[in-house]
């Protein structure tokens, strides 16, 4: 998380579960809005819109 705010994000989408945890923990201290997705092409077409 550290280098996506580093890079200039300020949202995070993901898909949610067990094995990506970094992704879980975006909270308001970390100013990032974190936007699960079910799945990856959802996440994709987020990004360009």
């Amino acid at each position: 998380m550290r280098l996506l705010k580093a890079d200039g994000a300020d949202t995070v989408l993901g898909v949610s579960g067990a094995r990506r945890p970094e992704f879980c923990r975006c909270d308001a201290s970390e100013s990032m809005t974190r936007v699960p997705v079910r799945r990856e092409q959802g996440a994709g077409w987020a990004a360009d819109h």
